[in-house]
């Protein structure tokens, strides 16, 4: 049988079986509500920029995904209106606003100074 053919089983499998416990929190889905969670992976993305220079990225990240509070490396979202199974939620959330980034990184950026890092504060209606 093919290697391939069993692993997308497997993913296939490994989905459904976390899609009962999958909720949707300040605009990002979860499925490990009340655990801690870690993530190890690589994520390639298309190109910001005209002629970018990398688009491939290491992931990592860890955290605690509680029932109301969730905290991890990706941000910290706090739900302070609702609960669980009502229509309307409200958190507050705090996230970095992208990542640092030199006037190098592509050819139509070349002359721009460094992109530092920012914080962004919000109010959230999931």
């Amino acid at each position: 049988m093919n290697k391939t053919l069993i692993a997308l089983l497997t993913l296939a499998a490994a989905g459904t079986a976390t899609a009962g416990d999958t909720y949707i929190r300040n605009g990002n889905i979860y499925n490990n509500q009340g655990g801690w969670v870690a993530e190890v992976g690589v994520a390639q993305g298309s190109d910001l920029f005209k002629d970018q220079k990398h688009n491939t990225a290491p992931i990592l990240n860890g955290g605690y995904h509680g029932e109301d509070f969730n905290a991890d490396l990706g941000g910290i979202n706090y739900r302070f209106l609702g609960e669980t199974n009502d229509l309307i939620n409200m958190s507050a959330y705090v996230v970095g606003s992208g990542i640092i980034r030199d006037g190098d990184v592509a050819k139509s950026l070349k002359g721009t100074q460094k992109r530092r890092l920012a914080v962004d504060l919000g109010l959230n209606t999931d």
